[in-house]
């Protein structure tokens, strides 16, 4: 198997990170969507960008808040961000559909949601690092 190198196409060979585009200033996290597509989070940025299987860069949109992981489903991705406490859900276009969370050690309030993913019947699982818990949705 070839590894795949994903490029930044704004700076020279070799150079990977920044803000322009194509380019990645603190990739955390990966997810194939339904699409075929690679959605890849880039915190420093606030930015999800986009790329095909072959390593094509296809575009970036704009997160709501800068974020730690993300899950695909069928027609949507799942965000989460453990600086602002809260889980977005986008549609694989890009545009925010809804957010919910908030600092907090309740239901549904997090500190610090670090991982997530969502099973096959669409359940969101939330990783809540700082309050030790998994949270079902």
């Amino acid at each position: 198997m070839r590894p795949l190198i994903l490029q930044c196409l704004q700076n020279g060979p070799g150079q990977r990170q920044g803000s322009g585009r194509g380019c990645l200033g603190g990739a955390q996290d990966i997810a194939f969507g339904s699409d075929g597509l690679l959605y890849v989070v880039d915190s420093a940025n606030k930015r999800v960008s986009v790329w095909s299987k072959e390593g094509t860069f296809k575009g970036h949109f704009k997160a709501k808040y800068d974020s730690s992981c993300i899950a695909a489903t069928s027609a949507t991705m799942v965000l989460a961000s453990a600086n602002s406490h809260t889980v977005m859900v986008y549609t694989l276009g890009g545009q925010l559909v809804y957010g919910f969370g908030g600092k907090g050690c309740k239901l549904g309030r997090f500190s610090g949601p670090f991982g997530i993913c969502v099973d096959d019947k669409g359940l969101v699982c939330v990783v809540d690092m700082e309050n030790s818990c998994v949270q079902v949705f």
